[in-house]
């Protein structure tokens, strides 16, 4: 049995695949199964693959017709042999020790998960690291106390897993969901896991492209509202709700209104549709002493953001108009 399965969504990414799986391939840890799935891509992802497994026979090719990264992900997940499971973008790259890091410090910590930085990563070259939460090991319970307060990554390829969790618990990634479905299936995994390491290192390299969803108006946005329901269904069936409910509806506040209406300058009808699906969400957020904390630390400038809005829509889309246009001013001179 592999001590790691490496699992790889590549869609039309032949511009970048060969990166990501060289850096896999020449990891100082050798024991691993990498396990990539052709989503359908239509460019000559797959044929780069292939030449690829000619090299390297730990590779295993799992070729489907396009449905999305969740399903992917899943189908993936069901070909892996591994103790530990990673999943890595096909459009990333890792640094070539991370596995026998990550692996080694789940050996010796007997950790259920272990997390690590990253950086963003540029086409020109340029990396920056994101500046988290930092810990070395803590429970299952407090590392899901940073997950629902944005603390730490939501994303899937932000962690090693112990395959048995997934199993156990039937947790997969949800296929109905084309945004934040991250979120929801980290949360889903911290509702189980027992104990949580971390490698404060940056071993992971984020491309930024200008395809994401976060970037466009996107009605796939609107699958924010999907991985809170779902987030919300983990909780109260790993009874976990009523302890953690502040620091969910801190969550919900965050993802459904803060960071995707607030704080946002892609400014349409999802933009709309989110901030009217916020008031009508009911919550009495302004009672809550996790949201109160959350506010105390904000800029000046997203303050008045968030009070123009909370007035209402139009105040606080025309502040946010006018912030843009004296920007672009200033950056034409």
């Amino acid at each position: 049995m592999a001590k790691v399965s490496v699992i790889v969504a590549a869609y039309n990414i032949e511009k970048y695949i060969d990166v990501c799986m060289k850096s896999i391939m020449n990891q100082t840890q050798d024991d691993i199964e990498i396990i990539v799935v052709n989503d359908g891509s239509k460019d000559d992802t797959l044929l780069k693959i292939k030449y690829l497994r000619e090299l390297d026979n730990r590779i295993i090719i799992v070729d489907k017709k396009n449905e999305g990264v969740s399903k992917a992900r899943n189908e993936g997940l069901s070909h892996a042999r591994g103790e530990y499971v990673m999943f890595i973008d096909g459009d990333d790259y890792v640094d070539f020790t991370a596995i026998e890091l990550l692996y080694k410090k789940a050996k010796d910590e007997d950790a259920d998960l272990v997390c690590y930085n990253y950086a963003f990563s540029y086409e020109d070259g340029t990396n920056i690291i994101n500046k988290e939460e930092a810990f070395k090991c803590i429970s299952g319970d407090e590392y899901l106390e940073l997950c629902l307060s944005s603390s730490v990554a939501l994303s899937l390829w932000s962690k090693l897993i112990r395959r048995e969790i997934l199993i156990k618990h039937n947790i997969k990634c949800p296929e109905n969901i084309a945004f934040a479905e991250d979120m929801a299936t980290s949360v889903h995994i911290a509702c189980y896991a027992k104990k949580v390491c971390k490698v404060n290192k940056c071993l992971y390299y984020y491309l930024q492209r200008g395809t994401s969803v976060t970037k466009t108006d996107s009605k796939k946005v609107l699958d924010i509202l999907k991985s809170i329901e779902k987030i919300k269904t983990y909780l109260d069936y790993s009874c976990k709700y009523e302890r953690f409910k502040g620091n969910f509806e801190l969550l919900a506040f965050q993802h459904l209104y803060y960071y995707n209406v607030v704080t946002s300058n892609i400014i349409g009808e999802s933009h709309k549709a989110l901030y009217y699906n916020w008031k009508n969400y009911g919550y009495n957020i302004n009672e809550n002493k996790y949201y109160k904390n959350f506010i105390c630390k904000l800029s000046k400038n997203d303050n008045i953001r968030l009070k123009l809005y909370n007035i209402n829509y139009n105040l606080g889309k025309s502040y946010v108009l006018a912030c843009l246009k004296i920007k672009g001013c200033l950056l034409k001179k």
